[in-house]
């Protein structure tokens, strides 16, 4: 494999560094993801859902029910 990458001109410095810079990307990618989540979560939270009677335990009732 590197014999292959190094006809092309890339020596193991070069990819390392490309792989460590993919790495350091897809970790940002993952916290960036995990952070909306989190901020999704809890704008749902924040909603007044929990005070109405549609919304009891976590369920949403539907008309008939209330």
């Amino acid at each position: 494999m590197f014999m292959l990458f190094e006809k092309i001109g890339l020596n193991h410095k070069k990819i390392h560094f490309a792989f460590g810079i993919l790495l350091i990307l897809t970790g940002l990618l993952m916290e960036i993801e995990i952070y909306m989540k989190n901020m999704q979560l809890e704008l749902f939270e924040n909603n007044d859902y929990k005070q109405t009677k549609k919304y009891q335990n976590g369920v949403f009732k539907t008309k008939n029910e209330i």
